[in-house]
C-alpha cells in the first residue's frame, strides 16, 4: 500500500505488486508514504531522504484498512484523484500463487509451519484450488458509498507498462523510470493445462470479483 496526496496504490497478491510499487515510488510525486513487506524496501531503493517514507507492516492492505490509515493521517480517501489497482487473469494468478508458495516452502524453512505454504507444498493444484482461502478482491475496491466519488485505475498484469503509461498521460504526469519487472518467475506462462473442470470451477467462484471487474472471460 502506497500513497501520496493524489493517488493510492493497493496491491492484491500476485499482481506484479513489486514492480508496481517500485514504479509508483519512482514516478509519482513525492512525498510518498505507505507500508510494504520488508524485502521490498531495498528493491524500491528510496528512503526519507528521497521523499519516500515506508513502514514494513505488509503490503496487501485492502481498501478499508488503507482508508483507516489515511484517516489517521488526516486524509479523506475520497479526495484522492484515484486508487490504482493492479489486476491479473485469475487463472494465471492462481497458478502463480500455487507455484510461489511451493517454491517458498522449499527455500524458506521458517515459513513451512504456515498453513497456506504447507497446503501448497502437500497438495495437488486441484486440491489447492479447492481448499485455499482466496483474498476477496472486492475488498480492495471502494464500497458502493464511495464508488461515484473516487476513480479506480486498473493496471493489467498482462500490459503493465501500457496501463501505467495511460494513467500517467491521463493525469498529466511524466515517466522518469521505465517499468521494471522484478519477479521473473511471475512472467506469464501457459496455465490452461493446469486446470480440470473442478479446479476451474473453484477459481471461477473464489475469484469472481476479479473476473467481473477486469472483464476476464471465464474460459481457458
Amino acid at each position: 500500500m502506497l500513497y501520496n496526496k493524489d493517488f493510492l496504490l493497493l496491491h492484491y497478491p500476485k499482481t506484479a505488486g513489486t514492480s508496481a510499487s517500485v514504479y509508483f515510488c519512482r514516478n509519482f510525486e513525492k512525498p510518498i508514504y505507505g507500508s510494504v513487506s520488508p524485502g521490498l524496501v531495498p528493491q524500491i531503493g528510496l528512503g526519507p531522504q528521497d521523499g519516500v517514507h515506508l513502514l514494513t507492516e505488509g503490503d496487501h492492505w485492502n481498501f478499508s484498512k488503507a482508508q483507516s490509515h489515511l484517516a489517521g493521517e488526516g486524509m479523506d480517501i475520497a479526495n484522492l484523484k484515484a486508487v490504482i489497482l493492479p489486476i491479473r487473469n485469475p487463472y494465471d494468478l492462481m497458478v502463480s500463487h500455487y507455484g510461489f508458495l511451493r517454491r517458498t516452502y522449499e527455500n524458506v524453512p521458517d515459513l513451512r509451519t504456515r498453513p497456506v505454504f504447507k497446503l501448497a507444498a502437500e497438495s495437488s493444484f486441484g486440491e489447492f484450488c479447492a481448499q485455499v482461502k482466496a483474498v476477496d478482491f472486492a475488498s480492495f475496491l471502494p464500497p458502493d458509498t464511495l464508488s461515484d466519488r473516487i476513480a479506480v485505475e486498473f493496471v493489467r498484469f498482462e500490459a503493465l507498462q501500457a496501463s501505467f503509461s495511460a494513467i500517467l498521460t491521463k493525469y498529466g504526469l511524466a515517466q522518469s523510470y521505465a517499468l521494471p519487472h522484478l519477479n521473473r518467475a511471475d512472467a506469464p506462462k501457459p496455465y490452461a493445462d493446469a486446470y480440470d473442470e473442478t479446479s476451474k470451477a473453484w477459481v471461477d467462484k473464489k475469484m469472481d470479483a476479479m473476473f467481473r471487474v477486469g472483464n476476464y472471460p471465464k474460459t481457458l
